[in-house]
């Protein structure tokens, strides 16, 4: 159930409240180091994380659902960054007391430009606006494959600021019946909600 009052909070918040374990993988054993790295003396620990998108869809690698947010709710506490902190930090090693290198990051108000800079190349003449959804986030059949631009988000995200939810089509009862209840609730919270 949606609530008004529930906010999500960062990965890091989840573990130490013990409501999220680490995952046994790659990811989460290295998440610390390199969000510590692109976000360092400890503000990567209050960062939510998103993809800067045109259409509302975000990574499919990382689930069904596509959550759109209120500009107004987080232009002031967000900031863009060139792509996944991981494939990025495989691409420019950073040492130790080394720092990201100028370029790689922007404002929330000038996304357009960073955007601009690094997808230039893959822009043509003629191209129309179906066109561009796919450049900015490029889908992959893996985490490592997909390439957009991060969006970085200081603090706590509040349910009032969801905007529109993109959801696939609920097959399984007992699925829908939770979905119902959530949909309703995204409903009087303002939300658009899209089934596709």
């Amino acid at each position: 159930m949606v609530s008004q009052s529930l906010g999500m909070v960062s990965y890091y918040k989840m573990v130490r409240a013990g409501i999220r374990n680490p995952e046994d993988n790659e990811f989460d054993a290295n998440r610390g180091r390199i969000d510590g790295t692109v976000n360092p003396h400890g503000v990567h620990e209050e960062i939510q994380y998103a993809v800067l998108s045109l259409d509302g869809q975000g990574v499919s690698w990382y689930g069904d659902y596509s959550v759109t947010l209120k500009e107004n709710m987080v232009e002031d506490r967000a900031s863009v960054f060139e792509e996944n902190p991981f494939r990025f930090c495989d691409k420019y090693p950073i040492s130790p007391t080394g720092s990201v290198p100028h370029g790689f990051r922007a404002s929330w108000a000038r996304r357009a430009e960073l955007a601009m800079a690094k997808l230039h190349p893959r822009i043509q003449a003629g191209m129309t606006d179906v066109d561009f959804p796919p450049i900015l986030v490029e889908q992959g059949v893996k985490s490592a494959d997909s390439d957009f631009i991060e969006v970085h988000i200081y603090g706590v995200l509040h349910a009032r600021a969801i905007e529109r939810v993109i959801a696939p089509k609920i097959v399984s009862r007992p699925d829908r019946a939770i979905w119902k209840r959530t949909k309703a609730r995204l409903l009087e919270l303002g939300a658009v909600v899209d089934e596709v």
